[in-house]
């Protein structure tokens, strides 16, 4: 006597698949970020407001306003930013107290050939808060290989043009 196959319906396995899904994207990698934030472009860090006057070379590099970001303890902040070989670009956040949130590894968002001139690849720098507390993600904009530390007369062109920073407080 033959045993009866037992075939699956659509139905089924639209089921199994939605329950899978569920059960993969409830991983902490796939949590929605607690926060999102994008660095300003590189045409606005240049028109940044600097130090010095009208007629004299700058003589601090321009400042972007402070963001304010509230997490829970296991969040994520993201911050949306380009990677290029261009000449000047917004370095990788630096975190004033890694006891309080952590720098993971960016995502890349969209990428391209590192051997095309003038590649620019989207990114996500990936900040997660691991403990009760607060601290600073500070980021540079900066003119790449300029050296600032010359001796003599200040360089006609700042090697740091603008700066951005954002304070994280974070929350059990």
């Amino acid at each position: 006597m033959r045993r009866p196959t037992r075939r699956l319906t659509r139905r089924q396995i639209a089921v199994a698949t939605l329950g899978a899904a569920i059960l993969v994207g409830c991983s902490s990698a796939a949590q929605p970020p607690g926060a999102l934030l994008t660095l300003p472009s590189g045409d606005a860090a240049d028109r940044a407001p600097v130090g010095g006057t009208a007629t004299s070379p700058p003589t601090a590099p321009g400042a972007f306003p402070t963001d304010q970001v509230e997490l829970r303890v296991g969040q994520r902040l993201l911050v949306a930013t380009v990677r290029s070989d261009l000449p000047e670009a917004w370095l990788p956040g630096t975190v004033a107290d890694s006891h309080v949130v952590r720098q993971d590894p960016e995502k890349t968002v969209h990428g391209c050939s590192p051997d095309v001139a003038g590649c620019e690849a989207d990114v996500d720098e990936v900040y997660t808060a691991v403990s009760a507390g607060s601290t600073t993600v500070s980021w540079t904009y900066e003119v790449l290989g300029c050296q600032s530390a010359r001796p003599g007369p200040p360089p006609h062109l700042l090697c740091v043009k603008a700066t951005k920073a954002v304070h994280i407080t974070v929350t059990a």
